[in-house]
């Protein structure tokens, strides 16, 4: 399968019967096509159907230009979390899943389970074409330890920890993960990833969630290596990489 990074948490994940369209909400690049990050006749011509899953509702998850996606070709399926539910437009009329957190939806061609998240919505895993994946959401060690005081800080990692654990008990390992890297956390921006890491072997790790501060990789990057992983880092969007 291939993967390619849209800009911030936006992921296209695509094989020979299934397109899985992850977060996605930056419409505009320096040009349009897949190449420069932009989900348009390129993207929605691609083979099998499409899955557009949408992990919360912030507005940096979710843009409303993929509610068109349906007059664009007929074989959508809408995953989205329950959070989200008022985003999702009533005329809509593809099929939309609603998920919570420990719900799963499953069709002929792929297995769709909700995780939990350390802000709003859910994480996703997902098994299509023989691949296992996940994508985090906003599931993270919002620690924010240059900001507050150091009790709060480590409660706020004890709910990542409680999550992870959920997420590990099911998740043996990974052909790829799609996890936050924040830059605003400062030096230790990389703890939830390198804690995920720790704790499900992962073939592929994809960092999101760093905006247009690319540098912000080369702290988990610094911090490695991660027994057998692949850490990405990527340079711009429309970047591809299989796994």
């Amino acid at each position: 399968m291939e993967l390619i990074y849209l800009g911030h948490s936006g992921m296209l994940v695509h094989g020979e019967k299934a397109s899985f369209l992850m977060d996605y909400y930056l419409d505009q690049g320096e040009g349009r096509g897949l190449c420069h990050g932009v989900m348009d006749e390129e993207g929605l011509s691609l083979p099998g159907r499409l899955y557009v899953l949408i992990s919360h509702s912030h507005g940096d998850h979710l843009n409303p230009v993929v509610f068109g996606y349906e007059n664009c070709r007929k074989d959508v399926v809408y995953v989205v979390a329950r959070e989200a539910q008022d985003k999702v437009p009533k005329t809509l009329r593809s099929p939309v899943v609603f998920l919570e957190k420990g719900e799963a939806y499953r069709d002929e061609l792929a297995f769709i389970r909700a995780y939990g998240s350390t802000d709003l919505g859910v994480s996703f895993y997902v098994e299509a074409e023989g691949k296992r994946f996940f994508h985090a959401g906003d599931l993270n060690d919002w620690h924010w330890n240059q900001e507050v005081p150091p009790e709060e800080a480590q409660g706020y990692t004890r709910a990542y920890r409680e999550e992870l654990a959920a997420l590990s008990r099911d998740v043996s390992t990974l052909d790829l993960a799609m996890f936050p890297v924040d830059g605003r956390l400062g030096p230790d921006a990389a703890n939830g990833a390198v804690a995920f890491l720790s704790a499900i072997p992962t073939r592929v790790f994809a960092p999101m969630h760093f905006g247009e501060d690319y540098r912000t990789q080369d702290g988990l990057v610094a911090r490695g290596p991660f027994g057998g992983t692949r850490v990405i880092r990527w340079t711009r969007r429309g970047e591809q990489v299989s796994f």
